[in-house]
C-alpha cells in the first residue's frame, strides 16, 4: 500500500496553477462505465468552487471591493448547519475497508463545528489504529468533500483527534497546509484512489435527491 504522506511532501516547483479535470483522465479511462458516469458527477459536482479552493495562487483579497459588501448581502449568506456538514462526509468509504467512515467510528457528529459568521468548518477524525497509514488520505477525502460541497468562502480546517495517532502533529500540519494540499491533488493516481473513496458519498447524495 502506498504511504500517502509522501505525497504532502512533494512541493510542485512548477508555476501556481489551479487544479484541473484532465488529472482524473487516467483514472477514468480505467473503471467500469458506472463509477465512470458517478467519478465524472463527482468531478463536476461545484468544479467552480474546486478550482477557487485549491487555487495554489496567492491571490491577495481587494479590500476596496470586499469592503462594498453590505449587510444585505451578508444577511442573504446561506447558513449550514453541523448536521449537513457530518452529512457531507458521513458516508466516504475508508480506503482499506468496504465500510464508511461514520460505521468506523472514523467520523462523528460531535466533532463537527462550523462558525457560520467567520465562514470557518472543523472537522476531527479518529483514525482506526494509531499508526494508520491511511489516515492523511482519509483526511484529504474529508477535506475534499467539503470544499466540493460548501461555498468557496469557507476555509475547511482538518484534524486528527488529539492523542489518536502517533503523528498526529505532522498530518494535522500537512492537511491544513494549502501548497501540500494542492501538489498531493496534481498527482493523478493519488486523486483517483481519493474519488474512488467518495463514490459512496455521492451515492448517497444522489439517493437523497431522489426522494427530495
Amino acid at each position: 500500500m502506498v504511504e500517502f504522506i509522501t505525497f504532502f511532501g512533494m512541493y510542485s516547483k512548477r508555476k501556481k496553477r489551479v487544479l484541473k479535470k484532465k488529472h482524473v483522465s487516467k483514472y477514468l479511462v480505467s473503471h467500469s462505465n458506472a463509477d465512470t458516469n458517478l467519478i465524472r458527477k463527482l468531478i463536476n459536482l461545484s468544479s467552480d468552487n474546486l478550482e477557487d479552493h485549491f487555487s495554489c495562487s496567492d491571490e491577495k483579497e481587494d479590500n476596496g471591493i470586499s469592503s462594498q459588501c453590505t449587510e444585505k448581502n451578508q444577511a442573504s449568506r446561506e447558513l449550514f448547519t453541523k448536521e449537513e456538514i457530518f452529512d457531507l462526509i458521513r458516508s466516504i468509504n475508508d480506503p482499506e475497508h468496504p465500510l464508511t467512515l461514520e460505521q468506523l467510528n472514523v467520523v462523528s457528529l460531535d466533532h463537527v463545528d462550523i462558525d457560520n459568521e467567520h465562514n470557518r468548518v472543523t472537522v476531527r477524525f479518529t483514525p482506526t489504529i494509531p499508526h494508520c497509514s491511511m489516515a492523511t488520505l482519509i483526511g484529504l477525502c474529508i477535506k475534499t468533500k467539503i470544499l466540493r460541497s460548501l461555498p468557496k468562502r469557507f476555509k475547511v480546517e482538518i484534524f486528527i483527534t488529539k492523542g489518536t495517532h502517533q503523528s498526529e502533529d505532522e498530518i494535522n500540519k500537512q492537511l491544513n497546509d494549502k501548497e501540500r494540499v494542492c501538489a498531493a491533488l496534481e498527482n493523478p493516481n493519488l486523486l483517483g484512489v481519493l474519488n474512488k473513496c467518495l463514490l459512496t458519498s455521492l451515492r448517497q447524495q444522489r439517493n437523497e435527491e431522489l426522494f427530495h
